[in-house]
């Protein structure tokens, strides 16, 4: 990611872990200074804690967002996609949308 955005701020959206034995990035990056990161609760369902989310993405100006996240189908990455691009954020690399032979997207 360096050498293809090598002048870029770095942010990464995380999800605060569910489990306790799970290690964050904050506590693996966090004041590394490689990184700024946004953390945001598992399970987000309120409206009001997506809206003050997107609103934290769409503050940061980005040009784009490199996805990472493995989902299990398909409507889960076009979900991700659809918020990501209301966000602001309308270069979307790396979003798993075609089908593999070995997993039912």
């Amino acid at each position: 990611m360096q050498k293809s955005f090598p002048d870029a701020e770095k942010v990464v959206l995380t999800n605060v872990p569910v489990s306790s034995k799970a290690a964050s990035i904050e506590l693996i990056l966090g004041g590394s200074g490689l990184i700024d990161i946004i953390a945001y609760p598992i399970r987000l369902r309120s409206f009001s804690e997506i809206w003050r989310l997107s609103k934290q993405l769409r503050a940061l100006k980005a040009d784009a967002i490199i996805y990472l996240t493995p989902r299990a189908n398909r409507w889960q990455v076009l979900r991700d996609m659809a918020f990501f691009w209301f966000s602001g954020l309308k270069r979307i690399i790396g979003a798993p949308l075609a089908r593999r032979p070995d997993r039912d997207l």
